[in-house]
């Protein structure tokens, strides 16, 4: 009984947002958010430059892959705003978050050349096996190196701990990118792990935006960004900064999903 009990709270809070404690207004986020013209832009310097000026609490402009975050709360914010997604199944979430992303210009002009990766609901099952070991058999699984197993899993630790105090946090996912950026990594794996951390960043600041009367410090916030950076990591060692988006993005629309019909 305990374990069953475990395994249904594992596919709840999983994928199920949380709000967080958020050091910026609300009409900080809101800039974010709705005034972040990424369908218009055409090119990472555009998206990043803007991303310097309105992001504040949220974004790293020392991060060169800031803008996955971005284009991640912009793909979200159209499933969360425009998505009929009562009584989809996981496998018809996960296309339509496909759908959202390949009709966002922003997205298309960076990864025109590459094909698009999501989550299949084969490893979202396999996640969800995984989430009492805080996904560590599943970062294990992937073909990174030793050393970035190892900093993605320290990642993950820190997030799940996490108790919704959303500035600290992301004090502290900052200093595990400036670890990431002066470390000997190849640059295709700090290219994944920085494009996660910046997704953890900014689906933080998303889901305190869309869910702030809930705000308390409850510790669901550590699980759901969790969600996130395990959609990004399956994603991004498939499709680099493209799949990382798209992995978090079906992370999280399926935790909307599922927390809306509960």
């Amino acid at each position: 009984m305990k374990r069953f009990r475990l395994k249904m709270l594992a596919v709840l809070v999983l994928f199920v947002m949380s709000s967080v404690f958020y050091s910026c207004t609300k009409d900080d986020v809101a800039v974010v958010e709705s005034n972040f013209s990424v369908n218009e832009m055409s090119s990472v310097g555009e998206i990043n430059s803007v991303a310097s000026r309105v992001s504040q609490g949220v974004g790293n402009t020392r991060n060169e892959f800031d803008y996955a975050g971005v284009l991640h709360n912009q793909i979200l914010e159209k499933f969360v705003n425009e998505v009929d997604f009562s009584g989809m199944t996981y496998e018809e979430v996960l296309k339509e978050i496909k759908t959202i992303a390949l009709a966002n210009k922003g997205y298309l002009s960076m990864f025109k050349k590459h094909k698009y990766v999501g989550l299949s609901v084969d490893q979202v099952n396999s996640s969800i096996n995984d989430f009492s070991n805080e996904f560590e058999n599943v970062v294990n699984s992937t073909e990174l190196s030793v050393m970035a197993k190892a900093k993605l899993n320290e990642l993950l630790s820190r997030t799940f701990k996490v108790r919704g105090n959303y500035e600290g946090y992301r004090n502290q996912v900052i200093k595990f990118e400036e670890e990431i950026m002066g470390s000997n990594m190849s640059a295709q794996e700090k290219r994944i792990i920085l494009s996660v951390s910046s997704i953890a960043r900014y689906s933080g600041s998303f889901w305190s935006n869309h869910h702030a009367e809930n705000v308390g410090g409850r510790k669901f916030f550590g699980w759901v960004i969790a969600s996130d950076i395990v959609g990004g990591v399956l994603g991004g060692v498939f499709g680099g900064v493209a799949g990382a988006i798209g992995g978090a993005s079906s992370g999280s629309s399926l935790a909307h999903t599922i927390n809306q019909a509960k």
